[in-house]
C-alpha cells in the first residue's frame, strides 16, 4: 500500500475529482491537484510519486510469469557421426 503526505503549512489541495466509466469493468480516475510554494516539498511529493510507480512496475513484473508458449524447446544435439570402424583389428 502507498501513500502521499503533504504538510498543511506548504501544501495545499486545490481540488480533486473522479470520473468512472461504465461497463463490467468499470475503472474510477481520481485527480488531485495540489499546490506548493515550497520546492523542498515539491521535491518531496515528486520522489513519493515516482515511488510508488517504481513499486506499481515492480508488481506488474512479479505477476507476468513466462506462460509456456514463450519457453523454448530444449533438445540435445545429435550424436557425432562415426568416422572409425567400432571393431578391434585386433580380434580378426
Amino acid at each position: 500500500m502507498s501513500f502521499i503526505h503533504w504538510g498543511p503549512e506548504d501544501t495545499v489541495l486545490k481540488k480533486y475529482s473522479a470520473s468512472t466509466t461504465s461497463g463490467p469493468r468499470g475503472k474510477t480516475v481520481i485527480r488531485i491537484e495540489l499546490e506548493t510554494s515550497d520546492s523542498y516539498a515539491l521535491a518531496s511529493l515528486l520522489q513519493s510519486l515516482a515511488e510508488i510507480e517504481r513499486e506499481q512496475h515492480r508488481s506488474k513484473e512479479k505477476a507476468k510469469a513466462p506462460s509456456r508458449k514463450s519457453m523454448a524447446m530444449l533438445a540435445l544435439p545429435a550424436p557425432q557421426l562415426q568416422l572409425t570402424d567400432g571393431r578391434n583389428s585386433f580380434d580378426a
